[in-house]
């Protein structure tokens, strides 16, 4: 099965490949292929490498494949939801940044288990200049940590 087939796509741009230079790596995990496809854009454009993911299992396997920084979820995903699938990934790696994003309209247990368990959780539709400061804060904060941004 391709990627495309699969729902996940790598975007990367050649201007780095001939720098040598790691670019910051982005996951975006979402169901749905339109928010995947305009994040994708969005933080290419600003420089990310960017992994298109569509569940939680599988957000799970390609961050054991790749070295990733920040990861922006859904929370409502097949399989593993948004939250377990963030337990697992911090828990394999807990210098992980997690985002995640949920409907604006979603019940309130969504909402009461990202205050629960520390998750920054954006309401959809997105505020995508919010987003991306925080995806940009989320990948320094690495650095405040004492630890070299991944």
């Amino acid at each position: 099965m391709t990627n495309a087939e699969s729902g996940t796509r790598t975007v990367t741009r050649a201007a780095a490949r001939e720098r040598g230079a790691r670019r910051p790596r982005l996951m975006v995990v979402d169901a749905s292929d339109a928010p995947r496809a305009a994040l994708s854009e969005y933080f290419a454009a600003r420089g990310w490498e960017v992994i298109l993911v569509a569940d939680g299992v599988e957000a799970v396997t390609r961050s054991l494949a790749h070295r990733v920084d920040v990861v922006v979820m859904d929370v409502l995903l097949p399989g593993l939801d948004g939250f377990e699938a963030a337990a697992i990934l911090r828990t394999l790696d807990p210098r992980i940044r997690i985002i995640l994003t949920c409907d604006a309209t979603a019940a309130p247990e969504p909402r009461e288990r990202q205050r629960t368990e520390s998750f920054r959780c954006f309401p959809k539709p997105l505020d995508i200049e919010a987003l991306a400061r925080a995806v940009d804060e989320a990948n320094r904060g690495a650095a405040r940590a004492g630890e070299e941004p991944r």
